[in-house]
């Protein structure tokens, strides 16, 4: 979201989010300002939001939502959760990965611009790889080198 705020560039719909009116708006630096996001998927995904910060903010005693730390008292303390699961517990693993195609085709038939969640990872690891290495911005390297 900053990345497109900074590019002058509007996010996607299914992106979304409200100015500080509460209108929807697909302008980045409006949904910045008023931190009003829209959920993925709606309902659901406000579902599925809840569920993951119950996971990682409340369980692992980190800051909620988008409180700030100092009311928190919890500075610096950032949480995350891994869930594992034994896929061939529910099916077979050939099954799964048919249903997981399927899914992505799916997602891309709807949208045409839309990255699946590690793709532009990998895209970027394979680059890095085929290159053999991997720009750092001066910025960065003249802080490391002030670091004594």
């Amino acid at each position: 979201m900053n990345a497109m705020a900074k590019a002058g560039q509007r996010v996607p719909e299914y992106w979304g989010g409200n100015d500080s009116n509460g209108n929807p708006t697909t302008d980045p630096q409006q949904i910045l300002d008023s931190g009003l996001y829209m959920p993925i998927g709606q309902h659901k995904g406000f579902g599925l939001a809840i569920m993951v910060e119950l996971f990682t903010a409340i369980l692992g005693g980190g800051t909620i939502l988008n409180q700030s730390e100092e009311d928190s008292g919890n500075k610096g303390e950032y949480t995350q959760t891994a869930i594992s699961i034994d896929i061939s517990k529910l099916m077979t693993l050939e099954d799964y990965e048919t249903r997981v195609a399927t899914m992505v085709q799916m997602f891309r038939a709807m949208y045409s611009d839309i990255y699946i969640p590690g793709e532009r990872s990998a895209r970027v690891k394979s680059e890095i790889v085929s290159r053999g290495y991997f720009d750092i911005e001066d910025t960065l390297i003249n802080k490391l080198r002030a670091v004594k």
